[in-house]
């Protein structure tokens, strides 16, 4: 999802979320770049859809923003790596402290882990061992594209790779992957998860990535739908957290700021609308990033997973050499 710093940027049943995309496209003036790839993918589009879906399911993978390399691989400062098995593009994850119960911290889209380092004084002195890394395509991790299956995959594998989790930390479309991930584990496999501005489904992010930036034809978006139900496997559709979520018995957390440019905080409401184990919270004088480092939320998430019940169950025993 390029053109946003972190997981902007779904079809006609988002319509409601994406409401407000025209407007603020007639408000910001387009840069020659984005002019330019528009007019692409149009003039494409008016030729052959699937060829301008193929295209636009591209730039909507996008994750190198600011950065069209990975950086150099180094550990930051007081963490010890751990391997990450299974999981193509992602080798590896960082680890903190030596807590009986692990909070595993998952970016958002076109972020890396670096962004969510803020928690991990809080969470090792609550007497966490806290976990990141970075997705595929993200950060350190090889590639500039990559899908929500793979997103989810990975997140599924670091959780497996550390032998369970007691909770989770997620940003943005971070959130939608670490939904699915727990769904495939098991209704009881993470106890907390704390959300951070998160999108409720991904055809909604895709509705505002379209308006906001390519303003795609409808035939050309029914073809990006389809071209992006053959790379993932799954629909768009699949991707609601509001449907994943329904039969976890994991306790959730939103956090969202009305002032997010990005992932509008109807989509958190939406949230806290569709499951029963949701507890809400706006939080006031923050955007999209800037949630983050945050006092107040740090401090509410930290609070929110010490106060959950006993460590889940292993998943599978940690490898050896990797804590």
């Amino acid at each position: 999802m390029s053109n946003t710093s972190e997981s902007s940027l779904p079809h006609g049943t988002a319509a409601a979320a994406a409401a407000s995309a025209p407007a603020r496209a007639a408000s910001a003036p387009m840069s020659f770049g984005k002019r330019v790839l528009k007019g692409y993918i149009g003039t494409l589009g008016a030729v052959s859809p699937a060829a301008a879906a193929r295209r636009a399911t591209d730039l909507f993978g996008y994750t190198r923003t600011f950065r069209k390399t990975p950086p150099k691989d180094m550990s930051p400062l007081g963490a010890h790596r751990f391997e990450i098995r299974g999981v193509e593009g992602v080798k590896h994850g960082h680890l903190w402290g030596k807590g009986e119960r692990t909070v595993l911290l998952v970016h958002g889209w076109g972020a890396d882990s670096a962004t969510m380092f803020s928690f991990v004084p809080k969470l090792q002195k609550a007497g966490f061992r806290v976990a990141a890394f970075d997705a595929p395509a993200h950060g350190v991790s090889p590639g500039t594209v990559t899908t929500m299956t793979a997103f989810k995959n990975a997140v599924k594998g670091a959780i497996e790779s550390l032998g369970g989790v007691h909770g989770i930390v997620s940003h943005s479309l971070g959130s939608i992957a670490s939904t699915g991930a727990i769904a495939e584990l098991g209704p009881t496999s993470v106890d907390g998860m704390v959300m951070l501005a998160p999108p409720c489904t991904l055809p909604a992010v895709i509705d505002r990535w379209s308006g906001d930036f390519l303003q795609l034809t409808p035939s050309v978006m029914d073809a990006m739908y389809a071209e992006l139900h053959r790379r993932n496997g799954v629909p768009p559709q699949h991707w609601d957290i509001g449907a994943l979520g329904r039969g976890l018995q994991t306790r959730i957390f939103v956090m969202h700021g009305p002032n997010d440019k990005i992932v509008p905080i109807c989509e958190s409401e939406n949230i806290a609308a569709a499951l029963p184990n949701v507890r809400f919270e706006r939080v006031e004088k923050v955007g999209h990033v800037r949630i983050l480092s945050d006092a107040r939320v740090i401090e509410s998430a930290t609070q929110f997973l010490a106060i959950g019940g006993e460590p889940a169950a292993a998943l599978r025993p940690v490898q050896p050499g990797t804590h």
